[in-house]
């Protein structure tokens, strides 16, 4: 009888014969060599900027912005503290990092190591990485939460504080009584 995944006349020569068939690798498709540096080049800018967000207080560098939204329109939006809130990561204070941007520590930092890790690998071995297949729901679901934790960090009552950022000038006097 007959296999019925593969015709009879088929046969795998040379080093096709040494890879399993659904091997991931042979299924990820091949990045040419600028793409390479491409993913090489924005995975050690990734690297740096983190590695200087994380030697240097954002507060203390004015040449960073504050958040357009809350300045113009004086709300929180989903972002706001992230910045900080990623310098503490990267000093390894985590549970500070939360009085800063919570959804920022608990979805983001996943995400960006995701996303650090595929570039590397992309840039090591020449090969994608394949891409997470997710419903379409998943993205409407990621909306609804940005929007929902913008909503909440912005209502008043002491219920939705810790979802608020510290503000900047409470910042600026911890950091001037620590000196």
């Amino acid at each position: 009888m007959e296999s019925e995944s593969q015709p009879e006349s088929y046969e795998k020569t040379g080093a096709a014969a040494m890879d399993p068939p659904d091997s991931a690798a042979r299924d990820a498709p091949r990045l040419a060599t600028g793409q390479r540096w491409v993913a090489l080049g924005l995975g050690v800018g990734a690297l740096a900027a983190m590695a200087w967000l994380g030697l240097n207080n954002p507060l203390e560098h004015s040449f960073l912005p504050r958040c357009p939204t809350e300045q113009f329109a004086g709300v929180y939006c989903p972002g706001c503290g992230a910045t900080r809130a990623t310098h503490h990561m990267l000093q390894g204070r985590p549970v500070v990092a939360m009085g800063y941007n919570p959804l920022l520590v608990i979805l983001g930092t996943p995400l960006i190591l995701w996303t650090l890790v595929s570039l590397g690998y992309q840039a090591a071995t020449g090969r994608r990485v394949r891409r997470w297949q997710m419903p379409g729901y998943v993205g409407w679901g990621a909306l609804v939460v940005l929007v929902g934790f913008a909503v909440l960090r912005n209502l008043p009552g002491e219920a939705f504080e810790g979802l608020r950022p510290t503000p900047v000038e409470v910042d600026r006097a911890r950091a001037r009584g620590a000196e």
